[in-house]
């Protein structure tokens, strides 16, 4: 059984091209996304109303911060909705008049920026990128205006950094996105190739297996089957998983740690999947329908996971729902293996979670395959 669905699946091209094509064909799309690893560049246009030498120190340091770009200066307020409803640009700043002026006054100022927050991602940047520049030329300003007043060096420094913030990232350091998006979104697809590869396999079962006809099976003879299907399907994952890690540590120089341990996990999340997509192709009979199902189960999988949105935020009983996902718990013991290097108590209840997984799925899949060869034989009896 097991030589015959290898055979199967690595002759036949709807397999072929999704369980082995398929995953390396979504790695490079994702990757090729997320490759500048950062935001950066982002079109914006600054309005420039006080034409001062401060005004323009505040328009190069807009151009010099990582996530801005000034593709244009103006002279006067444009259609702001117009020029973000075109997509040209994502933000428009607007410097006031009296800028420099208002600030060698003492009197307070303020400068206005204009943007979507439709994609907060990039609604995000802006703000940090922006409110540092700020920051900093106030900061300049203030301290040029205390040299003037002839205040010592150490306690201009003193009173302009009266209070810092220091921050330090332990984890993805330098806030790359590849590192944050490409494994998880590969694992998300990874899951619905499982899944579906397993709810087609399951129909071919029907036509190619005999299960149609199944007087003759005993219970040996149902459990070679699925053992041997089982190893197929294992086998390939075995050499597919690998294989994209190398890429991402390699090809792509994303750091993960605990290659094995990572690489175990994945396969018994791997194994839970499949089990949970042949018992979607055991019961519904349209294939159609099934392979739809399997799409369906991986949609909410990558939203309850957490990336998108933190599960601690979600009411509670999607919360709740969200815990019991199998792509939650992965994800999980992913982030502690392969991103934070953790000991083995860190990620002790989701390796056991996953192992329960796997293993009730799989004794779910034989009771429900046994429950169906005897209701098939005897609908086959009473056809007969």
């Amino acid at each position: 059984m097991y030589l015959n669905e290898l055979r199967r699946l690595l002759t036949k091209n709807t397999y072929v091209l999704m369980m082995v094509v398929l995953p390396f064909v979504m790695f490079f799309i994702f990757a090729g996304v997320y490759t500048r690893g950062s935001i950066r560049d982002l079109p914006i246009i600054v309005v420039d109303n006080d034409h001062t030498a401060l005004s323009r120190t505040l328009i190069r340091s807009f151009d010099g911060a990582q996530g801005l770009k000034v593709t244009d200066i103006l002279e006067s307020m444009p259609d702001v909705k117009q020029e973000l409803l075109s997509r040209r640009v994502h933000a428009v700043i607007v410097i006031p008049e009296n800028l420099q002026g208002d600030v060698k006054r003492g009197k307070q100022t303020t400068v206005t920026v204009y943007k979507s927050s439709n994609n907060l991602i990039i609604s995000n940047v802006i703000l940090n990128d922006v409110s540092t520049v700020i920051k900093t030329v106030s900061a300049g300003a203030l301290w040029q205006k205390l040299q003037a007043k002839g205040v010592s060096k150490e306690m201009g420094l003193n009173i302009v950094s009266a209070l810092n913030l220091r921050t330090s990232p332990l984890f993805n350091p330098y806030y790359n996105y590849a590192e944050f998006m490409v494994p998880p979104l590969c694992i998300a697809a990874l899951q619905m190739i499982v899944l579906i590869a397993a709810v087609l396999s399951a129909y071919d079962s029907f036509e190619n297996d005999g299960l149609e006809h199944p007087e003759e099976f005993d219970k040996r003879h149902v459990v070679k089957s699925v053992l041997g299907k089982y190893f197929a399907h294992m086998s390939i994952y075995a050499v597919i998983i690998p294989a994209l890690y190398l890429l991402f540590r390699y090809g792509f120089g994303l750091v993960l740690h605990q290659t094995w341990t990572t690489y175990a996990m994945m396969l018994l999340f791997v194994s839970g999947i499949y089990f949970i997509g042949a018992l979607v192709g055991l019961w519904v009979k349209n294939r159609f329908f099934g392979v739809e199902i399997a799409v369906f189960l991986t949609t909410p999988g990558f939203v309850f996971a957490g990336y998108s949105f933190p599960i601690s935020a979600m009411p509670g009983i999607l919360a709740t729902l969200a815990k019991i996902f199998p792509m939650t718990i992965y994800f999980a013991a992913f982030i502690k293996t392969a991103y934070m290097d953790a000991p083995y108590i860190a990620y002790k209840s989701e390796l056991i979670t996953l192992t329960l997984i796997s293993a009730i799925s799989a004794v779910l899949y034989m009771l429900s395959l046994f429950v169906f060869i005897k209701k098939q034989r005897s609908a086959n009896v009473n056809a007969a």
